[in-house]
């Protein structure tokens, strides 16, 4: 796992030095720590409105964590973002240096919010009995996530000394992630063209004063703004005397993106650009879709079919509500799922701890689910085997917490393994002896790339016949980072599963004939991370409301690596 880099300093340095009498010891100050500072969940960028539990520890040289120590946290630059901890009355304290100081035990969850466009640094100080420091320090930038203008893009003035309002706002996060205009962010704005208005103020809204005849385009921007977002925009303004202002811009829409290959059951997201709506969405020529076309909400949410159309295609359109002739379609294609892939040399995959455990994994759906997890048929030895391997190490997210004997989040998969007859163990060292009677392997939350070797072990296991069984998490427990480690051993699998890091709650409906969901309905996952499948992995279970894939199974690739 990678840590921020940190410096050890002494703050203060206490030493005596007793004499004794003739060849006495000279008594010494105790040695200092010689640990670090480990920060999770941490993330470089967040936008205005965002909430980030982080959380700071104290390990020692070997890497295991110290205990009830005291962290003092500084953020060195005030109002772009605040810390708390949650539930309690424990907040930041400002210092005359300008400064903000919170003091948490090690360990402790805090909750950060980002408050208002910029750079600080934020530190993290433990100081030892002897007062030496061990500090750690991490650079925090808030942005907005884009600008939404307020006012029309074309504005017309008839007359010198006219005048107009131009408004718009830079965008933040609401509590749910999405954006929202947000005032007093500090937008810019700026005049391109020959001087036909005098721009005045600045700030949110601001006005336009016309001096001559001409055309004027005023350009809106927020200097932090996040990557890939619309940044910017413009308004025209026309100062035309003496005459009518120029006719608006022919209505018109356009629909995205224009084409889409989906599997059965499959949704796909559709936008709408140009004339502002509101729009009437339609699939197969029927508004609203219907069963045999796929059906489509007022939002542009689209679910293709449970049975491929007759052609294989449904446009799936949008118009004006008010100009019906005003409208535009995407085709999108739809074909069967594939056929199963068969049992065991796969992996299986599921983004949530959670429902694993004795609060979810006792539903009728989740115990046949870890049921047919392990009793399934394949050729090789290890198909029959009669234990079960639970792996957490590569500084697993999830460590004992995932033992299969004694776990907290496995208590509901336990018991249902036990019953079944197999023998159950736990293990976090390497892969390169792997016991001959082990048929399935958990893999928890691996937070460290696994090396060449126990890639290669992995794929000996499953030409075997072995079973492996990934489980990640949402973002918000496992991290940008944890994600990427997850992703990578996915690939390296041969699998192109890509764990989305969201958090869907509720329930998964299955809808293949895949041996994993046989005689499975519905399974309870309580925060579930989706998954985007690709051509070599198979989807057995989706959110029942948003059709994205929550379980997964990919083939292995057996090749191994050189």
């Amino acid at each position: 796992m990678s840590r921020p880099v940190f410096t050890t300093a002494r703050g203060l340095l206490a030493s005596a030095v007793l004499l004794a009498g003739c060849g006495e010891d000279f008594a010494t100050s105790p040695e200092k720590f010689t640990g670090e500072l480990d920060v999770t969940n941490w993330a470089d960028t967040l936008v205005v409105g965002d909430h980030r539990a982080v959380t700071a520890r104290v390990l020692d040289a070997q890497g295991r964590e110290v205990l009830g120590r005291s962290i003092q946290w500084t953020i060195a630059t005030l109002g772009v973002v605040d810390i708390a901890v949650p539930g309690s009355n424990n907040t930041a304290v400002v210092q005359s240096a300008g400064s903000a100081v919170l003091s948490v035990a090690g360990g402790t969850a805090v909750a950060m919010e980002a408050l208002t466009p910029g750079t600080s640094t934020v530190s993290f100080v433990f100081a030892d009995e002897q007062f030496h420091e061990t500090t750690a320090a991490r650079t925090l930038t808030v942005v907005t996530a884009g600008i939404q203008l307020a006012s029309a893009r074309d504005t017309p003035l008839t007359a010198i000394g006219d005048t107009a309002l131009l408004v718009a706002s830079a965008l933040g996060h609401d509590q749910d992630g999405v954006n929202e205009a947000r005032a007093g962010l500090g937008v810019e704005w700026a005049r391109i063209g020959a001087g036909a208005v005098d721009l005045l103020g600045n700030g949110d809204s601001v006005h336009v004063l016309a001096r001559q005849d001409g055309t004027d385009t005023l350009v809106v921007s927020h200097g932090f703004c996040r990557v890939g977002a619309a940044c910017s925009d413009t308004v025209l303004v026309h100062v035309v005397t003496g005459s009518e202002p120029p006719p608006p811009p022919p209505p018109s829409v356009t629909i995205s993106p224009a084409t889409a290959d989906l599997q059965v059951n499959q949704p796909q997201q559709f936008t709408v650009a140009g004339t502002s709506g509101p729009y009437v969405w339609s699939a197969g020529g029927v508004d609203g879709g219907n069963a045999a076309n796929g059906t489509v909400d007022a939002n542009g949410a689209y679910a293709a079919p449970a049975v491929v159309p007759a052609g294989g295609t449904v446009q799936v359109c949008v118009r004006l509500s008010a100009q019906p002739l005003v409208s535009d379609c995407a085709t999108v294609t739809i074909t069967a799922l594939p056929p199963p892939p068969p049992a065991g040399a796969d992996v299986v995959v599921v983004n949530d701890v959670d429902m694993w455990s004795a609060g979810y994994g006792m539903s009728a759906g989740n115990q046949k689910f870890f049921e047919n997890l392990v009793s399934y048929t394949a050729a090789g030895p290890r198909a029959g085997g009669h234990t079960v391997m639970s792996w957490t190490g590569a500084s697993s997210g999830c460590g004992a917490g995932c033992n299969l004997n004694g776990g907290w989040y496995t208590e509901a998969v336990t018991n249902k393994l036990t019953s079944l007859g197999y023998t159950l163990v736990d293990d976090s060292g390497s892969f390169a002896s792997i016991p001959a009677d082990v048929k399935v392997i958990f893999i928890w939350m691996p937070r460290e790339t696994l090396g060449t070797a126990d890639l290669n072990a992995l794929k000996q296991f499953a030409s075997e016949g072995g079973r492996l069984v990934v489980v990640g998490e949402n973002g918000f427990f496992y991290g940008d980072e944890g994600i990427a480690i997850e992703n990578e051993l996915l690939a390296s699998l041969g699998s192109q599963l890509v764990n989305q890091g969201d958090c869907y709650f509720g329930f998964g409906t299955a809808e293949s004939s895949h041996q994993l969901v046989a005689g499975v309905a519905q399974v309870e996952l309580p925060c579930a991370s989706t998954m985007t499948p690709g051509t070599n992995d198979y989807t057995v279970v989706r959110d029942e409301v948003s059709g994205k894939t929550i379980i997964a199974v990919t083939r292995i690739d057996l090749t191994p690596i050189p």
